[in-house]
């Protein structure tokens, strides 16, 4: 049976079917829309007249028609919508990656969850998808700093991001670092292997991360010098005021 009939009008096992599975696939043949195979779906699982059997085939299909319909240029608005293409976006390969996260981030954003009276987005995920929290946040920060149009069409394994993004969200860099960072490493995505990349990321944690906290970490030891020798000194009072000076220059550093 050829996978595409249904796009065609060319419908399995009509003769079986209720009226209300037949309007949701002419619907779904008429519109081409994601929401309309979410709702063929229910109405196969629902219609009585056809065989388990059946339902597996006109289901398979709808499926290769979700993978058709559902792209980067279409995230959905509404919740029901986002709600049913995450849970089957859930189920598929890598390569939905980036239309999963991207609905994914959408339904934080806007606290959409709470339609189903879900109280955070955690409890949502735990109770809609079949995949972990963790991979949930790690899709999620990845498309946050790198751009989705990259990502789609640069040939890219995207967990091959993850190993940088500790030192993206920390916030240290500039911007002009930052992204030095990011077209370094969407490059290092399509040639180097992931363990490679991984070593590479660990300089970069060490550079930037590492380096800032030493940093920070100095001055405030001298920031508690100045205040020690300030308090057990007899200064005068011009030197009392060039030490708050330079005391107040050095807590105010943008490092």
């Amino acid at each position: 049976m050829n996978e595409l009939s249904i796009l065609t009008n060319d419908i399995p096992y009509k003769e079986y079917m209720n009226d209300n599975t037949i309007d949701s696939l002419n619907k779904l043949i008429q519109d081409k829309q994601s929401s309309d195979a979410f709702e063929a779906i229910d109405a196969i699982n629902n219609d009585t007249g056809l065989q388990a059997e059946q339902k597996q085939v006109l289901i398979s299909q709808i499926i290769h028609v979700c993978s058709l319909v559902i792209t980067h240029h279409n995230c959905p608005d509404d919740y029901p919508t986002l709600k049913k293409e995450v849970q089957y976006l859930s189920m598929q390969t890598q390569k939905n990656f980036v239309l999963l996260a991207q609905r994914l981030r959408t339904i934080q954003i806007n606290q959409l969850y709470t339609i189903d009276g879900y109280p955070d987005f955690k409890t949502f995920i735990e109770n809609t998808l079949s995949i972990s929290r963790s991979t949930v946040y790690k899709y999620i920060d990845i498309i946050t700093f790198f751009d989705v149009e990259l990502i789609t069409h640069g040939n890219i394994q995207p967990t091959k991001l993850l190993p940088i993004i500790p030192v993206l969200k920390k916030g240290y860099l500039t911007p002009e670092a930052e992204q030095d960072i990011k077209t370094r490493y969407i490059e290092k995505a399509k040639t180097k292997s992931l363990s490679q990349i991984i070593k590479s990321a660990h300089y970069e944690k060490t550079k930037y991360i590492s380096g800032t906290k030493k940093r920070i970490s100095k001055t405030e030891r001298l920031i508690t010098a100045l205040k020690t020798y300030l308090d057990k000194n007899n200064l005068t009072n011009e030197e009392i005021i060039q030490l708050r000076i330079l005391k107040d220059h050095i807590n105010s550093m943008d490092i």
